[in-house]
């Protein structure tokens, strides 16, 4: 038997039994900041990288196996890109690495790569899935606004009197603003 099997649920047991006393010590106050913050993260992480991982098995299911196509939907394909494409936006604006980081890959991978693999996938009449005008124009449509999105950052920064620098320093100067305003990670400036 393997070791997976050995343990059953007990480490999933153990993790959320460490999770939930975790979060009744953030509740009651009882847990230092730099814990909380470092939990905080830890579990973004964890959620982001579970939620990027996704899309990988698809992908790599329709490039070895192309007649699995036949199940696939456009439209959700279209709606994972864009939904998580209006993310990006926010994600800049607030400064968050992990929401970034899940939206872009969301979008590229979760959205665009499935259809990337729509389009060069062909039916069992030889059609594609995705005509190439639709793609290309898909393409152009999505990799435009993902770089409109990045300068409007930029030139927004330059705007306010930062540097784009400033900006980027913002996302690894964190700091924990305390219980009484919520408990919430916030960006601050670094000192000049």
């Amino acid at each position: 038997a393997t070791l997976a099997a050995q343990c059953g649920v007990y480490p999933g047991a153990a993790g959320a039994a460490l999770g939930t006393l975790l979060i009744i010590l953030n509740y009651r106050g009882k847990l230092p900041p730099a814990v909380a913050s470092a939990w905080g993260a830890l579990s973004g992480w964890t959620a982001t990288l579970l939620f990027m991982s996704m899309p990988v098995a698809q992908l790599a299911s329709n490039f070895a196996n192309p007649q699995t196509l036949e199940g696939l939907s456009i439209l959700s394909a279209l709606l994972a890109m864009t939904g998580n494409a209006l993310m990006v936006p926010r994600a800049l604006f607030t400064r968050d690495v992990i929401w970034l980081t899940g939206s872009t890959w969301g979008c590229t991978l979760m959205g665009w790569g499935v259809m990337l693999s729509l389009f060069l996938g062909h039916r069992a009449d030889g059609a594609r899935y995705i005509g190439p005008g639709a793609f290309t124009a898909l393409t152009a449509l999505f990799f435009a606004y993902l770089v409109a999105v990045w300068l409007i950052d930029g030139i927004s920064a330059l705007a306010s009197g930062n540097s784009a620098g400033w900006r980027l320093k913002a996302w690894r100067t964190r700091t924990f603003k305390g219980d009484n305003e919520g408990g919430e990670l916030v960006a601050s400036a670094p000192s000049r």
